[in-house]
């Protein structure tokens, strides 16, 4: 079963914080199985 979360969750859950985690996404570093457009501050 694939759950999907948030980047505001995993940043919860793993106590990195948000910004972090968008900037290792947009360098590719997170193996996201899904990538949506959203709305980013």
């Amino acid at each position: 079963m694939d759950i999907m979360i948030s980047i505001s969750e995993v940043s919860k859950f793993t106590g990195v914080t948000q910004k972090t985690l968008e900037i290792w996404d947009s360098e590719g570093k997170l193996k996201a199985k899904y990538k949506t457009e959203g709305v980013r501050d």
